[in-house]
C-alpha cells in the first residue's frame, strides 16, 4: 500500500488537474457539438416546412386546374343560344 505523504498527495493533486482539464475539453467539444447539432437540426425542420409548403401549393394548383377544367367543360357544353351569343 502506498504511503500517503505530501509527495504522494501533490502527485494526485496532478493527476486529478490533468483529468479536471481533460474532462473540461471533453465538456467544450460536446457543447460545441450541441450547438452543431441544434444547427442541424434547424435545417431539417426547416427543409421539412418548405416541403410542407411546396406540397400544399401543388395540391391547391392542381385542383385549381380541375375547378377551372370543370368550369371550360361545363361552358362548352352549353349552347350558345343560352349564353345570349346567338
Amino acid at each position: 500500500m502506498a504511503e500517503i505523504d505530501k509527495d504522494n498527495l501533490e502527485e494526485k493533486i496532478k493527476i486529478l488537474d490533468e483529468d479536471i482539464q481533460k474532462v473540461n475539453e471533453l465538456l467544450i467539444k460536446l457543447e460545441k457539438d450541441k450547438v452543431n447539432a441544434l444547427a442541424t437540426m434547424n435545417a431539417l425542420q426547416g427543409a421539412k416546412s418548405q416541403c410542407v409548403t411546396f406540397i400544399k401549393n401543388y395540391i391547391m394548383m392542381k385542383t385549381s386546374h380541375l375547378v377551372l377544367v370543370m368550369i371550360v367543360n361545363t361552358i362548352s357544353n352549353i349552347p350558345l343560344i343560352h349564353m345570349g351569343f346567338i
